[in-house]
């Protein structure tokens, strides 16, 4: 940890909590009770907390980052900016309800994010492969899962 996080971490606010690992009921009752999640880190794999405060209906800001470029767009189902000075301006404005509403289609964008439907991809994906290289003696047909 870098001195200056550590030092923000050590004087932080007292309205912020380091709340750790959190359970699912938890996890539900503070996004039930949330008027926006912004999420501003530089670096990102998938984003399981984004992926998160879509499926609870959590309006996002988030930091524009390669990461989301093919599945989030901006004024389309989430928000996003690129400094500090952007990310204050939309969060107070969407606080403030001066933008439309995108929670019903970043809760769509999700939905496409779910296990069962990516746990169906994987699936045929692998029956493919086995087909290709002589593992299955017949060519796999498309096994859809909802």
């Amino acid at each position: 940890m870098g001195k200056d996080v550590r030092e923000a971490v050590l004087n932080k606010p007292s309205n912020l909590t380091f709340a750790g690992y959190v359970d699912k009921v938890q996890l539900q009752a503070a996004h039930s009770g949330s008027d926006l999640f912004l999420f501003p880190s530089y670096e990102e794999t998938e984003g399981i907390v984004v992926l998160e405060a879509l499926a609870m209906k959590t309006p996002v800001l988030l930091r524009n980052i390669p990461v989301y470029a093919d599945w989030l767009q901006n004024g389309i189902n989430v928000r996003k900016a690129d400094n500090a000075e952007e990310f204050r301006d939309i969060a107070v404005k969407m606080l403030e309800r001066e933008l439309p509403d995108l929670t019903e289609e970043g809760y769509e964008a999700v939905k496409g994010k779910s296990l069962l439907k990516i746990g169906g991809r994987l699936y045929n994906a692998y029956l493919r492969a086995e087909y290709l290289h002589g593992g299955l003696k017949f060519a796999p047909a498309i096994h859809k899962r909802v």
